[in-house]
């Protein structure tokens, strides 16, 4: 998580980055991963798993948009009108991490299976979209910071995901040299042995 003193992000924080980001790019669907990718699927995440003070978003449009911006990079933009220490973050207490489509590991097949939740703009719709919950924990494990460690067990404990489930994930997105690693921390998550961590944003 980048610097800033933690909060409980909710419901009315996702949508308000949902609605700010398809404003900013004419997009019709944005992108939510990191922890709070949770909220997309339901409200009713527990408190330890919404202690954050950002929210990780890209438009699905990205490509299309910096194809007709050249030079501009989307997440530069994000961050720039919405990120850490900008106005928006003034204003709401959380700010919008700008990311894009390689950030996260994640299976090619994702948004196969990928939550989704309809958001009202003043005059149209726009549909946030998020790795469900297994992918989102495989790809926690994978980037294998000790705050993700905790993040996937606390997914564990509550029955959010399933073991094996995110193991079967693991093995397709991990490369074969780093999936003993990977397999090691969702066995630490399983069972426990969290390395300690300050807090388990983004």
């Amino acid at each position: 998580m980048a610097a800033g003193e933690a909060r409980v992000v909710g419901p009315e924080d996702l949508q308000r980055a949902v609605r700010s980001v398809a404003d900013i790019f004419q997009a019709d669907r944005v992108v939510i991963v990191g922890s709070q990718a949770l909220l997309v699927g339901r409200d009713d995440i527990e408190r330890s798993l919404r202690m954050s003070v950002e929210i990780d978003a890209y438009p699905a449009n990205v490509h299309e948009w910096e194809r007709m911006h050249p030079g501009q990079e989307a997440s530069e933009v994000i961050n720039a009108l919405l990120g850490e220490g900008s106005q928006f973050h003034a204003t709401h207490g959380f700010f919008v991490d700008g990311v894009d489509d390689r950030t996260a590991w994640l299976a090619p097949d994702w948004q196969d299976r990928a939550v989704r939740r309809v958001i009202d703009l003043d005059n149209r719709k726009v549909e946030a979209i998020a790795p469900e919950p297994n992918d989102l924990v495989a790809s926690k494990l994978a980037r294998g910071d000790p705050k993700d460690v905790q993040f996937a067990r606390i997914c564990l404990r509550s029955g959010l995901v399933r073991h094996d489930e995110v193991r079967s994930r693991l093995e397709i997105i991990m490369p074969e040299d780093m999936l003993g690693t990977a397999l090691t921390r969702l066995r630490q998550a399983t069972h426990g042995r969290t390395p300690g961590a300050p807090g388990i944003g983004r």
